[in-house]
């Protein structure tokens, strides 16, 4: 089934052979640990938004997420894993939580809101029905002055995230606009990130409604087309949609093969070393071709890996067993009245932790905050520059405002 979902906006839009590529690949289901975390937390800020309750209200409780996983004959199963709610869950939920409730004062909120997303990405082409997503919370003014807000929460780490023309946001946006259009005359639509394990406050991009409204239409066409190009068409390698892409990361994608391949024209085989260059637009070259390399990598890794775990040999290469995972408790409640029954002392037991400020903040007074910040016990050290492409939303670091920097 050609699959389009707004989380993959950015794939199936820019890339558009991507559709059908995955679709002609049958690839098994892939999930990780992280990944079951951050369904874990999204699941720990619905419960408090509904309820009212605070992160830290649910710290020790287990939330069941469940998962595909397949067996070793191939058959797809469904699993449960309950996921401990830690300190290290809460705070970034906090502060997701901090600014929804304080935009949707007043207004109307939307919690993980079903939005019926053909408006922009069609209907299913086999079945003729509707392609829909849910947004994490949809914040609705009363005043057709204020904006439309629509927030998405993102608890991983590994990569940056920004509401600038966003095409998930844009897709959620457009989608509930257009499904609405009398109901909803606001003029200005709010696109929030929350990403707080990166960034401490949310990334907010804010469209007129007559441009988003245009980015839809543009959207469709190309949804339109994504729908029905064959195998092989329409191939886009770039590093915004090849990021996620699972024919990438599977190794599957000729397109990614031929810039892998465009990319070896710069590497002298026989010193085993790259060519060094001082010419900046050769540099440029090499650098837009390493996301490719590195997705590269790690499918060939991952492949090697699969083939060896199922038996199969490859020569120069076996598997050896890693290091042992951390010790934890079964049942830590029983394990508990067991160590108490030992006549162990309690601060032998027991570890005490200081809290964050960010979890301090809410308990106690603005006043009492901002003497710990004034006598230098809050650091919150600048983020370590990176590179990244022109095209990103943010500011450029320029040689002289590095060094500006250097001496504030």
């Amino acid at each position: 089934m050609k699959e389009q979902r707004p989380s993959a906006a950015d794939r199936t839009l820019r890339c558009m052979g991507s559709v059908a590529l995955i679709d002609s690949l049958n690839l098994p289901p892939t999930t990780s640990d992280y990944a079951v975390e951050g369904t874990a937390a999204h699941s720990l800020g619905e419960m408090c938004l509904r309820d009212g309750s605070e992160p830290m209200d649910h710290i020790t409780t287990f939330i069941p997420v469940e998962y595909d996983d397949v067996e070793e004959d191939g058959t797809v199963v469904t699993r449960t894993q309950n996921v401990l709610v830690t300190s290290d869950m809460c705070e970034p939920v906090e502060k997701y939580l901090e600014v929804v409730r304080r935009e949707a004062h007043g207004n109307v909120l939307l919690i993980e809101k079903k939005v019926n997303c053909t408006p922009v990405l069609g209907v299913q082409p086999e079945t003729g029905k509707d392609r829909t997503g849910t947004a994490d919370t949809i914040i609705v003014p009363r005043s057709s002055k204020k904006p439309l807000q629509i927030h998405d929460y993102k608890h991983g780490i590994g990569h940056e995230v920004h509401a600038f023309k966003n095409f998930q946001m844009s897709v959620y946006g457009g989608s509930f606009l257009l499904s609405n259009l009398e109901k909803l005359p606001h003029e200005r639509v709010q696109l929030w990130i929350h990403q707080p394990r990166i960034k401490f406050e949310p990334d907010m991009w804010e469209v007129s409604r007559e441009e988003l409204l245009d980015w839809c239409r543009k959207a469709k066409k190309r949804a339109l087309i994504a729908d029905t190009c064959e195998v092989g068409e329409r191939l886009v390698p770039g590093e915004k949609q090849c990021l996620w892409c699972d024919a990438g990361r599977a190794g599957k994608c000729p397109a990614i093969d031929e810039e892998v391949a465009a990319a070896f024209d710069n590497i002298d085989t026989t010193a085993n070393a790259v060519v060094p260059t001082k010419d900046t637009r050769e540099l440029a070259k090499r650098l837009s071709k390493l996301s490719f390399l590195e997705m590269y990598i790690k499918a060939t890794r991952a492949e090697g890996y699969q083939m060896m775990n199922t038996g199969q040999n490859v020569p120069g290469y076996k598997l050896v067993a890693g290091k042992r995972g951390a010790r934890a408790w079964t049942d830590e409640e029983a394990a508990t009245k067991r160590v108490q029954r030992m006549r162990i002392k309690r601060e032998e037991m027991f570890s005490m932790k200081l809290k964050t400020p960010t979890q301090l903040e809410k308990v106690i007074s603005e006043k009492r905050y901002e003497i710990l910040k004034e006598e230098g016990l809050i650091d919150q050290p600048p983020g370590k520059p990176s590179m990244v492409s022109a095209d990103d939303p943010r500011e450029g670091i320029t040689h002289e405002n590095q060094f500006e920097n250097l001496e504030d």
